[in-house]
């Protein structure tokens, strides 16, 4: 495990809008990147999913809160023509997921932090779900 670390659309909104029984899991991962020893990443077209769902959820003010905290919290990995043309690249069933492995490959994080892992099974980058994730932050 590395000391960066993207994060997936639905880990970012369960951290952002408290979704439970999810957001309980992110408490290590909150805590590691407070403490400075974790760096979060999210991808560009994260944050266009975050204001789209969040607003259906909370409405638009509180939308734009969640990305303000995205764009003050993490760091965004860019989504250009390379990215995506990686992402198309690499075959897998979900495309969206594929973005989220060229977008850590392309800026350096080492891994992805998902409620699905099954989503991710041929990523070339590591990848972690939150209770497993929060473990390993956990071990000495």
């Amino acid at each position: 495990m590395g000391d960066e670390v993207l994060l997936d659309p639905n880990v970012v909104l369960d951290l952002l809008l408290d979704r439970a029984p999810w957001s309980a899991s992110l408490a290590p991962v909150i805590r590691a990147s407070s403490d400075g020893r974790l760096e979060l990443w999210v991808a560009g077209t994260t944050l266009t999913n975050v204001f789209y769902v969040a607003r259906k959820m909370v409405g638009a003010a509180r939308a734009r809160d969640a990305v303000h905290a995205c764009l003050n919290g993490f760091k965004v990995a860019a989504v250009n023509e390379w990215v995506l043309k990686d992402a198309i690249a690499l075959g897998g069933v979900a495309f969206e997921d594929d973005v989220q492995i060229a977008a850590a490959r392309a800026e350096g994080p080492d891994g992805v932090l998902t409620r699905d892992p099954k989503g991710f099974a041929s990523s070339s980058v590591a990848v972690w779900d939150p209770e497993t994730f929060g473990s390993l932050l956990a071990a000495p």
